[in-house]
């Protein structure tokens, strides 16, 4: 049974919201650019908790599933209309793609990143992301409570 503290809490890291941040932008960005800020929007405990519940029995590295989570979240993005992607660079036929391309935001990305708030909150100290509908029902995601600073 849930206690009315833990109903507050947030499950998940919001990957979208963290990949969204990280381009804030409609103008083109290199992968690699948006590679490096995700990593370091990213809080710190968000992969070992995720790992932990996907990699039961199996022997993962963190940087190899770093990687596989933020590929699997812009192909998310993609396909739901997030996000846009350029055309990627051959350097010939025998190499194939060598993966640089470039990412921005469609209109529903940007409207969706108009409404992401980062926040912490003064009671624990906790910093994270958050899209309330009415900024008054914001809660932080660690404690549960509405004592929060947004910037």
């Amino acid at each position: 049974m849930k206690t009315p503290r833990s109903k507050g809490k947030e499950g998940e890291v919001r990957w979208l919201d963290l990949l969204i941040l990280s381009i804030a932008t409609d103008k083109w960005k290199n992968i690699w650019e948006v590679r490096e800020r995700i990593s370091a929007l990213m809080p710190p405990h968000a992969l070992y908790r995720k790992k932990r519940l996907w990699s039961r029995g199996r022997m993962v590295s963190m940087p190899s599933f770093s990687q596989t989570v933020i590929g699997g979240t812009i192909r998310y993005a993609i396909r739901n209309g997030f996000i846009e992607r350029s055309v990627p660079i051959q350097i010939n036929k025998k190499s194939g793609n060598i993966g640089n391309h470039s990412l921005r935001l469609t209109i529903k990305g940007m409207e969706r990143c108009k409404r992401i708030r980062r926040y912490i909150c003064l009671s624990c100290l906790h910093t994270g992301i958050t899209r309330p509908t009415d900024i008054k029902n914001s809660c932080c995601g660690h404690c549960g409570r509405r004592t929060l600073r947004f910037y």
